[in-house]
């Protein structure tokens, strides 16, 4: 049984999918299989929490319900262009015709839903609502461009700022800024509150993605994650250089206990939930300060309930539910 929580969560997920299936009638594309892959986002509970989070931040300081749901349509058509890059969907080959025939498709529903939306906004909260996706698929560009140069050089000597600030941009950035930012325009808040809340945004959509590496370190993938950084960076010089040769050799058994062993034995595992823990509790301020004057309200709830998970998440106790 849904909670309250993921009822809402689920409420404003199917309010947007009904508007993602309007736009797929307008004949952009054909009917079948093709047509749902395009508007089909195989996203964890995290990247779900977007449209809720875009009209509950336009409900908290009253913006109009109708041009909130259009809005995150169009961030969720956006962000699903980045899924379609990484051809995120069941049973569909990465690279195939069909992956890369949905990808376009999505494209050009991403285009035209940004565009119906726009034009029932005045021409500032227009241009602002472009800025917050230009703005998204630059923070995504940059990101993967540097996840994509430490792969080619096969680096693992990453900083720890560094990489959460490239988890910052891959996938905070889709997944709760845009969406908190779009919302932020239709609700026409002030300018101290947007800067608030957009600094909540990226604090919290970080700490629940680096909290999510906590219960996945993403070992058997050979995928960069806080834990196996914060390891390597705890081993000594003799034992770092049989890490790095084991994440370049990651379908080897024996390389897969080498790097849990250090990982367990460098709590790594620990300090990446008490990192997680530490931005949740700063997002949870900068929530106070940006709803500062505001009386209670259902919408206020609700975020204070996502940070509330993200916390829970960062308990040891968790691991694994």
């Amino acid at each position: 049984m849904l909670n309250e929580f993921e009822r809402r969560v689920q409420a404003a997920r199917d309010s947007v999918d009904t508007e993602l299936r309007r736009l797929g009638r307008s004949g952009l594309l054909s009917a079948g299989r093709l047509h749902m892959l395009a508007l089909d986002n195989p996203t964890g509970f995290e990247e779900r929490l977007g449209p809720a989070l875009c009209m509950s931040v336009s409900g908290l300081f009253g913006g109009p319900r109708e041009l909130a749901m259009s809005s995150a349509a169009a961030v969720e058509l956006a962000r699903g262009v980045f899924g379609a890059s990484r051809g995120e969907w069941a049973g569909v080959e990465f690279g195939s015709p069909t992956a890369r025939m949905a990808g376009r498709g999505r494209m050009s529903l991403a285009v035209q839903a940004l565009l119906q939306h726009v034009q029932r906004l005045n021409p500032d909260a227009a241009m602002r609502t472009l800025e917050v996706h230009a703005e998204m698929a630059r923070e995504y560009a940059a990101g993967k461009r540097t996840l994509a140069s430490w792969m080619a050089e096969r680096r693992w000597d990453i900083d720890q700022l560094a990489y959460v600030k490239v988890v910052c941009r891959t996938r905070a950035w889709s997944a709760f800024v845009a969406p908190l930012m779009c919302g932020v325009v239709i609700a026409n808040a002030s300018e101290e509150r947007a800067r608030l809340l957009r600094r909540f945004a990226v604090l919290l959509g970080t700490a629940t993605y680096v909290a999510r590496e906590a219960d996945d370190p993403y070992i058997r993938s050979g995928r960069r994650s806080l834990p196996v950084l914060h390891a390597l960076q705890s081993a000594e010089p003799g034992l770092r250089e049989e890490l790095l040769h084991a994440l370049c050799t990651p379908k080897d058994p024996a390389s897969y206990e080498l790097v849990e062993g250090t990982i367990d034995a460098a709590s790594s595992l620990a300090y990446t939930r008490s990192f997680a823990r530490h931005l949740a509790r700063q997002a949870e301020a900068g929530l106070d300060q940006a709803c500062s004057g505001l009386p209670p309200s259902e919408e206020r709830a609700f975020l204070d309930a996502i940070i509330e998970r993200t916390l829970w998440r960062t308990r040891p106790e968790s691991l694994g539910n």
